[in-house]
Parts: structure tokens; sequence; C-alpha cells
């Protein structure tokens, strides 16, 4: 058994870390927002992120998507008759205009901006998925989405102690997650950061993975390396259920 858990590491050492270390040019160099979306969507990842959170959604479901992108995920939420009424909102792009012509709501909103009175009705789910990390000031906006969102406030983060990574920084090389990312968090400093913004944690999921006793093993105990994304349910700890 032990011998089958080394060899298990250090097939995923050796094969994801050569992978990631394909990503280590700066190939984000962008000009504008919207060829952010044509470099980093990938239609795959997108559909699994969806299909992930969709389990925690009720059907009919009043959602938000904040920084919809290209609309993939309010696509198939909407496709898969999880909602019918699904806001999306985004920075004033052609991508927001590209939404709308798929049938959507949308606004056009600064989430930085806080004299903008944004969402100026209720929803049950609150999206921000792949979000957080671009914010300068993300702790503001969590607090006040989490109080606005009547079930529950959805969001998803790149772990920034997935394994690769930590093997690019002993190859002396920073991780390049996105050259547009401003802050970095490990599954456990997202637990700490959420506690001292008296935010709770009511569930968490993870990206799927090989079926299998090693990998489901890993997964489960050793989430903080094994994990490359994490998503979270959250509601303020005084919020009645």
């Amino acid at each position: 058994m032990k011998i089958k858990i080394g060899f298990w590491i250090l097939y995923k050492l050796l094969t994801d870390s050569i992978l990631k270390m394909r990503d280590v040019a700066y190939f984000e160099l962008i000009d504008d927002y919207s060829d952010y979306h044509k470099n980093r969507d990938n239609l795959r990842s997108r559909l699994e992120r969806a299909e992930i959170i969709s389990a925690w959604i009720e059907p009919g479901s009043k959602i938000a998507d904040l920084g919809c992108g290209s609309g993939t995920i309010a696509e198939y939420l909407r496709n898969n008759n999880i909602t019918s009424d699904m806001r999306c909102y985004d920075l004033a792009t052609k991508n927001l205009d590209d939404v709308k012509s798929k049938g959507f709501k949308t606004e056009a909103i600064d989430l930085e901006n806080e004299k903008n009175e944004i969402l100026n009705e209720d929803f049950d789910y609150i999206l921000l998925l792949d979000v957080i990390e671009h914010l300068i000031n993300p702790h503001k906006v969590l607090i006040k989405f989490a109080r606005m969102a009547r079930k529950g406030l959805i969001v998803s983060i790149p772990n920034s102690g997935y394994l690769p990574f930590r093997m690019q920084l002993l190859r002396g090389i920073f991780p390049r997650q996105s050259f547009t990312h401003l802050h970095f968090w490990t599954y456990k400093d997202f637990l700490i950061f959420c506690d001292k913004l008296n935010i709770e944690i009511v569930d968490f999921k993870h990206e799927k993975y090989e079926r299998g006793i090693l990998p489901g093993f890993f997964y489960k105990y050793f989430k903080n390396m094994t994990c490359q994304h994490l998503y979270f349910l959250l509601r303020p700890k005084n919020k009645i259920p």
C-alpha cells in the first residue's frame, strides 16, 4: 500500500508539474478585458464548474452571476432547468453584449465601485466564480453579497496550495495561475479568511478527479495540496437559514 501511494504521488508530481511548467510565460499581457476571456476561457472547465455548483441550487432559484464572462455557466444552469430567472453582470464589454444576445438580462457593473448600487432586487443565490482573486478588496465584496443572497453566496477560487504550484516555487518560478490575479488563497487560507469576515462555509466541493481509492483518499484528507480548484457555499454566520 505504501509503495502504491509513493508511486501515485511521484506520478502526480512529475506529470502535473511538467504540464504546469508550460504556463510559466506571461501569456496574458493583455490590453482589453475581452481578450482575457479569449485567452483563458476553457469550455470544458467552465461546464464542469457549472455542474459542480448546480448541486447546491434548487430548481427554480433566482440567480445573479457576477462576473459572468462568456455566459457559459448561465447557459448551463438555464438549459438544465436549474433556473428560470438568471441575471448576468460584468464589466461593460463586447462579452456582455454576447451574453445578452443569448437571451439573458444583463447589466454592466464594477464590483469595486462602492458608489454603485448593485443588485437592487433579491436573489436566492449569487455567484462569484473565479472573480474575487481579481479584486482589490475581495473582503468587502464577500461580506456585501453574502448578506444579500437569500440562500447562499457561491464562490470559486484557484487553490494556491496545489502541489504542482508548490513544485514551481521550488524551481524558483512563481505559479502563473493568471497574470491578472491580485490575491492568492490556499484551502486553509480561505477558511481563515472567511472566519475573520464572520462568514460561514456551509459546504465545500472540489473539481472532479480520476476515480480510485488513492485519489479519493488524497482529495479527502490532503485537499490543501491535491485540489486545484475550490468551491464554497457561503453565508453570514449570524444569518438564519
